[in-house]
């Protein structure tokens, strides 16, 4: 039987693209949500953001966030 495995890695904000599933504490379990849109902001921070949630995360291109990573594993 295939099952989908969620692993949770750290990554910077500037490797995040729209897709990715994110949250500024990775240990959490609450507060991800999916980026739909990238925002460079005029201080030279970004913004990552869901504009159906009302969601963002903004922080200099460097700040470590959390992303979750799906990998399908076989269980027997």
């Amino acid at each position: 039987m295939e099952r989908s495995v969620v692993q949770i890695a750290c990554i910077r904000i500037r490797d995040a693209v729209v897709g990715d599933v994110v949250n500024r504490d990775p240990d959490s379990n609450r507060g991800w949500f999916e980026i739909d849109g990238i925002e460079p902001l005029h201080d030279g921070s970004w913004a990552l953001l869901n504009q159906v949630t009302n969601t963002s995360i903004t922080g200099t291109p460097v700040d470590i966030i959390g992303i979750q990573v799906l990998k399908t594993a076989t269980f027997s």
